[in-house]
């Protein structure tokens, strides 16, 4: 019972190693640049923030790009 296991085994793995493969080409580099809001608001005043930034392409590993100087409103309705 013992072989048998580890013959059941050595097959499964072997297949799994020599799995098919496939290749996708995505155009990741050509996507618009976006506004991200982010931001929590409670009912306390000192508890409140709002993060503006952009999106940028999936291979820039760089900082994220901040913007300042924005007007934001939060409005309770």
């Amino acid at each position: 019972m013992k072989l048998v296991k580890i013959i059941f085994f050595a097959i499964f793995g072997s297949m799994l190693l020599i799995s098919c493969e496939k290749e996708i080409d995505l155009d990741l580099d050509k996507s618009p640049e976006l506004y991200v809001v982010e931001g929590i608001v409670h009912d306390n005043l000192g508890d409140n923030f709002v993060k503006i930034s952009k999106t940028r392409t999936y291979d820039n590993n760089g900082a994220i790009e901040k913007v300042s100087n924005a007007t934001v409103q939060v409005f309770d309705g």
